[in-house]
């Protein structure tokens, strides 16, 4: 073999090398951005299941059932639980964004959304959920409709500002009261104080409202409650 042809394998060698690598590095952060930036958020109805009106399977990356919802019961890892009378029991073994069978709510960070399936979070592993129109117990929710659809909870980090910037005053005692949403503009959503839900003896008597971020560096950051 001469010299030219020993150069050109080990410029071929090079180059293959370069694209596998920087494969990997893409792969690498496209899964980093999936954890850290979900597109929605899956709500499965625990109250009509409860009542024997529907059936949720959710899957492992490998198609085995690791959580299985009919007729009331819930199973985890092949083992059966009634949904409402052994909640006790259950409840520990189940880690979602929300999960609160007592009041029928059963919500999962969701970071991709197919014509098949939903790519969820649980038990801090990615899973699958079929994605079915036909089961009225699954419903998804875009980040917006998240947001304008539960109780903002403004935070010490995340705190009710007089206008839509960072560097807007600071409503003052904003945490003693709870919210609703009104409008979304950009990554800030405006909200108001609600007068039907309060944490003291008796609602504001002037209007409490501001703006609270939702989303930061393209980050889902909003606290919210989903309960009055």
């Amino acid at each position: 073999m001469n010299m030219k042809s020993i150069m050109f394998i080990g410029l071929v060698f090079i180059i293959l090398n370069m694209c596998c690598s920087h494969r990997a590095l893409t792969s690498s952060y496209q899964d980093k951005k999936l954890e850290n930036s979900p597109v929605g958020f899956v709500f499965i109805d625990m109250t009509r299941i409860n009542n024997q009106e529907g059936t949720v399977s959710i899957l492992g990356q490998n198609r085995d059932t690791i959580l299985h919802l009919q007729n009331a019961i819930i199973s985890i890892n092949e083992v059966d639980y009634k949904i409402c009378k052994e909640e006790h029991l259950y409840k520990k073994l189940v880690s979602a964004e929300v999960f609160e069978p007592e009041y029928g709510l059963f919500i999962l960070k969701c970071y991709e959304t197919t014509n098949s399936y939903y790519k969820v979070e649980l038990n801090g592993n990615i899973a699958l959920i079929s994605n079915s129109l036909i089961n009225k117990c699954i419903q998804f929710k875009t980040l917006e409709q998240y947001v304008m659809e539960s109780y903002p909870v403004p935070t010490q980090q995340n705190p009710l500002r007089m206008n839509p910037d960072e560097n807007a005053s600071i409503v003052a005692n904003f945490n003693k009261w709870t919210y609703l949403p009104v409008k979304i503009d950009g990554d800030w959503v405006k909200i108001v104080d609600d007068k039907d839900c309060y944490s003291g003896e008796a609602p504001s008597s002037v209007e409490i409202k501001g703006w609270v971020r939702w989303r930061k560096d393209g980050k889902f950051i909003l606290k919210v409650a989903h309960t009055c």
